[in-house]
């Protein structure tokens, strides 16, 4: 999967089931602003501490086991959807197909069985720049394509298609 040389960037391939985690990892971390997601996880080590508490004087009761199940919900759900998805590309193999991606300075070209669709950067809301890849969000918040990490060692597409990204005053978020 090696990108064309010109003003336009292609790749071809299929997602891994670590690529269908990591883009929903991400959608995930883009979504959520860091601040609630902190706020978030503070509020189930309180519920944690809490339910000990109760537990440590009060023995094993209602509302320490209330505060254990909501801090389960809070903190278990990336486990949850981790789980979920792999259960899923595991017995739907066939809804993850190879798929063609072009980039150009005006347009994002996505081909494959089932779709064949060109968008103007003016529709991609935002591109996530993240240690694993490229994720594309489009104006709800629905991802639009996924670009792993190794599509990008050894040459400088990643870079380019953030150039394409800027140029079109799509937001950038980078994460690390």
């Amino acid at each position: 999967m090696q990108p064309q040389r010109d003003d336009r960037v292609t790749f071809t391939g299929k997602l891994t089931m670590q690529d269908a985690i990591n883009l929903h990892w991400y959608r995930e971390r883009c979504l959520i602003r860091p601040g609630i997601r902190f706020s978030m996880n503070l509020l189930a080590v309180g519920l944690v501490c809490g339910a000990g508490f109760s537990f440590l004087h009060a023995g094993i009761n209602t509302p320490g086991i209330f505060l254990i199940a909501v801090s389960i919900c809070i903190l278990g759900n990336g486990v949850m959807n981790r789980w979920f998805l792999q259960k899923r590309y595991k017995r739907n193999p066939d809804d993850f197909v190879e798929t063609t991606v072009s980039i150009s300075p005006v347009e994002i070209h996505l081909n494959n069985k089932n779709i064949d669709m060109t968008l103007p950067w003016t529709q991609v809301a935002s591109v996530c720049d993240t240690p694993k890849g490229l994720l594309f969000l489009v104006r709800d918040s629905a991802p639009l394509c996924w670009l792993p990490q190794r599509l990008f060692e050894g040459n400088q597409s990643k870079e380019q298609i953030l150039q394409y990204a800027k140029a079109a005053t799509t937001q950038i978020k980078t994460y690390s």
